[in-house]
């Protein structure tokens, strides 16, 4: 058995977020290597930090046209960067088509 293994899943990690960040804003942390969703409030547990989810699908308001499976960046999500973060790289793939002139809630799956 490997002794060195932190965590046996890493979806949900305490990692560096911008003061103020609130649960639900998306981030882009590092080189646009790393995707993920705040679970909580920036400083719930420690200032500067918050628990960040790095898998699944979460809703963000988008504006067509955008086809199920296209990439999304994290610049049209609203997505903060962190640590360099480049909100230019895929945040997700859309899981709902919208059509040209719609704005609406749909699913993203992070990409990590």
């Amino acid at each position: 058995m490997a002794l060195n293994r932190h965590f046996a899943e890493a979806n949900q990690v305490q990692l560096p977020v911008p003061n103020g960040a609130e649960s639900g804003d998306p981030v882009v942390i590092g080189e646009g290597d790393l995707h993920g969703v705040l679970l909580v409030d920036e400083g719930d547990s420690e200032e500067g930090f918050a628990t960040v989810q790095l898998d699944g699908a979460f809703r963000f308001e988008l504006d067509g046209p955008i086809d199920a499976g296209d990439a999304v960046t994290g610049a049209a999500v609203g997505a903060t960067e962190v640590n360099n973060g480049d909100d230019s790289t895929t945040f997700g793939i859309a899981l709902q088509s919208l059509e040209n002139g719609e704005t609406a809630e749909i699913p993203i799956r992070l990409s990590n």
